[in-house]
Parts: structure tokens; sequence; C-alpha cells
């Protein structure tokens, strides 16, 4: 039995098909190592395939219920400048001012509205995680917090 398939999604699933297998394609250039000492080519190879079967998975599962809906510009704009300023402050102010632009700049480009608890619970909690994965444990040369602009 033919399931009618919104062309969006069978789109965006094409895309991260592509996407994915580019990805993985770039992973297998890298070194791979070993199980017990992965190269660098291991994750993005991983990654890739991840990312290429949930795109297959998107674009062929069938939308039953699901409505078109009209593209949003203002997410597009709002989330596009979350990942901007993210780029920009994190050098330059830190992690958790940057996590905090990138939270609140995305909530406002999304399409419901969300509650000061839940805005500040997500900025709370994705900094903890930040700190604690790329501070902490991957060691990465970041700063928590910074003097910023002023120094």
């Amino acid at each position: 039995m033919l399931k009618h398939r919104r062309l969006s999604d069978v789109l965006f699933g094409a895309l991260i098909v592509i996407f994915g297998l580019y990805v993985a394609y770039a992973g297998t250039q890298l070194t791979m190592g070993s199980m017990s000492r992965i190269g660098p080519g291991f994750f993005p190879l991983g990654l890739g395939i991840i990312m290429a079967v949930l795109g297959l998975a998107t674009a062929i599962e069938p939308a039953e219920g699901k409505q078109e809906t009209a593209f949003n510009f203002r997410s597009l704009i709002f989330i596009s400048l979350a990942l901007i300023s993210f780029a920009l402050l994190v050098e330059s102010l830190g992690l958790v001012p940057a996590t905090t632009s990138l939270v609140i700049l995305t909530a406002i480009g999304g399409r419901e509205p969300i509650s000061i608890v839940t805005l500040l619970g997500t900025i709370i909690g994705l900094s903890l995680v930040g700190y604690l994965l790329f501070i902490i444990l991957l060691r990465l040369p970041l700063e928590p917090f910074t003097t910023g602009v002023f120094s």
C-alpha cells in the first residue's frame, strides 16, 4: 500500500543522507586507529553513517496525520543568528555566555513560546554539559567565562 510522503520530508531526508555520506567519506580519509585507541577518522565515519541512516528513515517514513506547514523564515533567521553568535562569542566571552546567547536566540526563533523556567533550565543544563564535556573531559582550550571584549 502506497502511503503519502511530504516532499519536504523527502528532500530534507535526501539532504541529510548526502551530507552524512560526505561526512563518512571525509572520515575515511583520516586515520581510523584501533578499537582500543581510536583515531581521528573513527568519529566522523560513525557519525556520517548514523546521519545517512536517519536521513533515509526521514525520507521514506510516511507522513500519516502530518500537515504540510508553511516555511518559517523567522526560525531560519534566528537559528542562524544563534549559531553565528555562538561562534563569535565563545572565544571572546566564554562558553557560558555563548551558550546563553545560543539558547535565547533559538528560543526566540521557535514556533512555540517557552517559559522562562524552561529557558533558564536549558541555559544552565547546556552550559553545565558543555563545561563538563568540552573543558573538563576533552580539555579543549575554552574558558567558561572570560574578561571579554574589555580586556
